[in-house]
């Protein structure tokens, strides 16, 4: 007990009267409540954190870390899916920039030469237009997700807006079932949709990487395309 208890409950009457037994009773504060900040409630005892319910709050944070580092990961994917449609674009410029230039010159062969190198540029625009086709496909999934892999996992509710909005089309009924919803149905639903968004990105990445591949061998055709073009055209002068 400190001293300014023992101060405080020196003053107080050692009989209480009437009067006294109708005021509050004093008492000395604890250790953690004189430790606790002025002002500041105490805690009770639905504040206490239960470990079951702590360690759920952990997996799902721990989901969230994982979905927030996918999603970036997908707008990584988009973004260099932009820079192959872009790069197939001059592709294609430059194709159209080949065609009719050649066709000027008085190129060495003739007319045989002339299909030589017309069937060059219609490969290299083949697999630019397929490589952007394959990057279209990075952007966004053409089939919804339960389409793509099936009916196995859980709802995700709240997380996936297809299952949400199939299961909760009118607002109070959403409402309802979010303000009732436990941690653990949270849990589900975030490792649900997890697994979902790894799918996603591994779906996406593969339209990607096909991209590419397309990419690199118009890339090639057009370069063979353009020196033979160059080496007829210097023959044929």
């Amino acid at each position: 007990m400190s001293k300014a208890c023992q101060r405080l409950r020196a003053l107080l009457p050692a009989r209480p009267t009437k009067s006294a037994l109708q005021a509050p009773v004093f008492s000395c504060p604890k250790g953690d409540e004189r430790e606790r900040p002025l002002g500041q409630p105490a805690p009770s005892a639905t504040q206490v954190q239960d470990p079951v319910d702590q360690q759920l709050l952990e997996r799902i944070e721990a989901a969230r870390w994982h979905i927030s580092r996918y999603d970036s990961l997908r707008g990584s994917v988009a973004s260099r899916a932009s820079f192959v449609i872009t790069a197939n674009a001059a592709l294609i410029a430059g194709v159209a920039l080949l065609a009719p230039q050649t066709i000027k010159e008085q190129v060495f062969g003739g007319r045989p030469s002339l299909v030589l190198i017309a069937i060059g540029a219609a490969v290299t625009l083949a697999l630019a237009t397929s490589s952007i086709a394959s990057a279209a496909g990075a952007f966004v999934a053409l089939k919804t997700w339960r389409k793509l892999y099936g009916d196995e996992p859980p709802r995700s509710l709240y997380y996936q807006h297809t299952d949400t909005i199939r299961e909760f089309p009118q607002y109070t009924p959403f409402r309802e079932n979010f303000e009732l919803a436990t941690r653990s149905q949270e849990l589900t639903w975030a490792t649900v949709n997890l697994w979902v968004i790894l799918q996603t990105h591994a779906y996406r990445y593969r339209f990607l990487r096909r991209s590419i591949r397309m990419l690199r061998y118009g890339v090639t055709s057009f370069t063979v395309s353009v020196v033979v073009a160059l080496i007829l055209v210097a023959m044929g002068r």
